[in-house]
């Protein structure tokens, strides 16, 4: 056995798109790009590489996050979608939440939204490498993108389609919802990702026949579950876009 010690200038890369949250309606088109502006960072603050990496000979990895935007651009809801390693997801969402953004804009107003950051980690020292029988196959396996921890999967891309274990309905006090009229349900189209534990995580109405009961529909996705993803065997998050009719509860 002998030990090396490897090196790559630091080369930072971020990534950050965005899904835009509005009170659509089932009559009204999505936004053209020329009425939307996207969220941007007006202030970052860097990862460091990980001592877990630096000491496991890991040269290299990546993490991406997802969390939403605020009118006001403040950042909320940090959710891991996937990184090669844990240590770097961490690492991620220790600094994202020090970021500051510029808001979303649709039509010249601000928007709240969903953003997901990338960021490639490649250390600033030496890396030790410990290397012995097997060691390049271990290496591959450890040290490279196509050996993530956690993937991203579409929910077409799972072994199985997931099935819901809980749906709770939308629940209004009275006089809460501003409604004129009665409603025993309301039917939105809807986008959210769903982790490797099955919790439902950062959903998004794209539209719905009654827009007025946006956050209530979102809350009520924020405590449904379904069955634990999986893609060729193994955990993932999913992103997942439904058409729902949930029942209302007064």
């Amino acid at each position: 056995m002998f030990i090396s010690t490897s090196t790559k200038k630091r080369w930072p890369v971020v990534w950050l798109g965005c899904l835009l949250l509005l009170p659509l309606s089932w009559v009204v088109a999505r936004p053209s790009a020329e009425r939307y502006e996207p969220v941007s960072v007006k202030r970052q603050v860097e990862p460091n590489y990980p001592l877990w990496a630096y000491s496991n000979g890991v040269s290299r990895g990546f993490a991406r996050v997802a969390f939403y935007v605020d009118e006001k651009g403040k950042a909320t809801e940090f959710m891991p979608l996937e990184y090669t390693h844990a240590a770097f997801s961490e690492e991620l969402l220790r600094v994202v939440p020090k970021w500051t953004f510029v808001p979303a804009h649709f039509e010249g107003r601000p928007i709240k939204s969903v953003c997901r950051a990338h960021w490639e980690f490649l250390p600033d020292r030496p890396v030790l490498k410990i290397v012995g029988v097997g060691a390049a196959f271990r290496d591959r396996r450890i040290d490279g993108h196509d050996a993530q921890a956690v993937m991203l999967s579409e929910e077409s891309d799972l072994d199985r389609r997931m099935q819901m274990l809980d749906f709770p309905p939308v629940e209004l006090w009275q006089g809460d919802s501003g409604l004129e009229r009665e409603l025993d349900s309301v039917t939105v189209r809807c986008n959210f990702f769903v982790d490797t534990e099955g919790a439902v995580g950062l959903p998004v109405v794209e539209a719905s026949s009654n827009p007025e009961l946006n956050d209530w529909v979102v809350e009520a996705l924020k405590g449904s579950a379904f069955e634990r993803p999986q893609r060729k065997g193994k955990p993932t998050v999913a992103w997942v876009r439904k058409t729902y009719k949930i029942p209302v509860l007064k």
